[in-house]
């Protein structure tokens, strides 16, 4: 009785994302090795304001990406390397982030539960509330791509809003998209 207990704990802790599933070790994570040949860098500094709220939405974005890259990758299996730097203004509200290849989203990015539902992979940028602080994050993506060919990058993001009454929106005043590839 108590390894059906314990099972359905574990079970339990899973579904809600409190615990990673036992097949999710260190030794199976995606790896891939490349030399990189070819960087392509985007920088965009339009402000974009985050309106799209990831909450009551359960989990959907701008359909417009905030910024986006096409590579030409010459090497079967080669990797992508993504580090996407967003300066976001300060708010309230985190925003919600996620960086796609062709449409999928990136490994590292997982599926968990934010705010009460099982959200699509995606990454959150922490709210700041201090004023004329604008923090630079860098996140950093590597992924295989299996065929030679075009492949287009691209970072779609929302805001969490939190509370309805203090306005749903961010600001992200600038970000920067660079991808290394073979």
């Amino acid at each position: 009785m108590k390894i059906i207990r314990r099972g359905l704990l574990a079970l339990a802790l899973i579904s809600m994302g409190l615990t990673s599933p036992s097949w999710a070790t260190h030794e199976e994570q995606p790896e891939c090795a490349t030399t990189t040949q070819q960087v392509t860098g985007v920088a965009t500094a339009a402000r974009h304001v985050a309106s799209v709220d990831f909450i009551a939405t359960k989990g959907q974005f701008h359909t417009t990406p905030l910024i986006s890259a096409t590579v030409e990758v010459t090497e079967p299996g080669s990797c992508l390397v993504v580090q996407f730097s967003p300066r976001a203004h300060p708010g309230l509200f985190p925003l919600v982030y996620q960086i796609r290849v062709n449409g999928v989203p990136m490994e590292g990015q997982r599926p968990r539960n934010l705010y009460v539902f099982r959200a699509p992979p995606a990454f959150e940028h922490p709210a700041d509330t201090v004023a004329y602080v604008h923090p630079l994050i860098t996140y950093t993506f590597v992924q295989r791509v299996g065929t030679p060919g075009t492949h287009v990058v691209e970072v779609l993001y929302a805001v969490a809003c939190l509370n309805h009454r203090l306005g749903c929106q961010r600001a992200i005043d600038s970000a920067t998209l660079i991808v290394g590839y073979q």
